[in-house]
């Protein structure tokens, strides 16, 4: 017999149970520094975080939850009635992996995902040439003297050049 379900409901569930039934050490968050921009290399974020993971004494209860896959969802994720999670949708997007995946083999001869990673750490790889960022909009000192709350160098608009 096949029980059907929401995938929703079966992923908070299997998440809900992995966050229980880790060993703590294997339980962490990430501290990132506030000095990391949001146009990092890869290599730089990998440097960035390392020693900087702080072990978790207890699972969450209520948590955003974001998967980005085909396409990108938030979930606002809140324990229920016998440890069963509820959710609300908070916001989704059609734009994911394979939006990522289609703009990489039209815009690149990369085969490979690997290969797509070796591109992000070239020297002089950086999306600056191509996204607009805050600071493109408000000027690079006004972004964060008119109480914005955002870096200049956030992106504001995806191929905005």
């Amino acid at each position: 017999r096949l029980d059907l379900s929401l995938d929703v409901d079966c992923m908070l569930s299997g998440l809900n149970f992995l966050l229980h039934q880790l060993p703590r050490p294997d339980l962490f968050t990430v501290a990132m520094p506030e000095s990391m921009t949001p146009l990092a290399t890869p290599g730089a974020y990998r440097a960035a975080v390392e020693g900087g993971y702080a072990a978790v004494a207890h699972p969450p209860k209520d948590y955003i939850y974001v998967s980005v896959s085909t396409e990108t969802v938030v979930l606002e994720a809140k324990s229920g009635a016998g440890g069963r999670p509820t959710f609300r949708r908070l916001g989704a997007s059609s734009v994911g992996g394979a939006t990522f995946w289609g703009l990489v083999r039209l815009l690149t001869a990369c085969e490979t995902f690997d290969e797509v990673i070796r591109l992000t750490e070239m020297e002089g790889a950086c999306s600056t040439n191509v996204d607009m960022q805050v600071g493109d909009i408000y000027g690079k000192a006004a972004a964060s003297s008119r109480g914005l709350g955002l870096k200049s160098e956030v992106i504001a608009a995806s191929f905005g050049k």
